[in-house]
Order: C-alpha cells, then sequence, then structure tokens
C-alpha cells in the first residue's frame, strides 16, 4: 500500500502558460468594469459618471446602470443632476 506523500510525488502535473505562444508571458488579468469602479468609489470621494466610465473603459450608460442599482440599495449616494456618485462610508468598509 503507498503512502499519501508516495502518490503525490508520483502525479504528474501540467502548466499551461496563458498569452502569446512563444512568449512565455501571460498577459495581465482583465479586470471587469464594476470592480474597476468599486476601487475608484473606495476612495469616498465624489466622482462623476463620466470620470469611472473613462477609467473603467465601459460605456456612460453601463455605469449608470450599475450606480443605480447601487443607488436602489443605499450602497451610494448618487446626484442625478450632476451625475456624481460618492460610495457610503459603511459599505466602503465591506
Amino acid at each position: 500500500m503507498r503512502t499519501v506523500d508516495e502518490a503525490v510525488r508520483e502525479r504528474h502535473v501540467e502548466v499551461i502558460r496563458i498569452g502569446e505562444p512563444g512568449r512565455g508571458i501571460a498577459p495581465e488579468p482583465k479586470r471587469a468594469g464594476d470592480t474597476v469602479i468599486m476601487d475608484i468609489l473606495d476612495d469616498q470621494n465624489p466622482h462623476s459618471l463620466a470620470e469611472l466610465a473613462a477609467h473603467a473603459k465601459i460605456p456612460v450608460w453601463k455605469v449608470n446602470a450599475f450606480i443605480n442599482f447601487l443607488a436602489k440599495y443605499d450602497l451610494v449616494t448618487y446626484d442625478e443632476q450632476k451625475q456624481s456618485v460618492v460610495i457610503r462610508p459603511d459599505f466602503a468598509l465591506l
């Protein structure tokens, strides 16, 4: 009977590189737009929808939909006239 250590030592591990063939360097992983937006809002300063859209590289209408969702559940304060958003301090702590 083999021990667990022997079984682990004999196990073959295949390494698959992600990236351009022949370069051996993996590209930086893409971050979702909502993750970028949350990272920006994390500073608890007001930000415009246009600023968030530019940094997240997504259309303003998608940022608007995401911010409206967050505002619906009181996770951010959103001023529609100024199109300015601020994350709520208690949500920023999460």
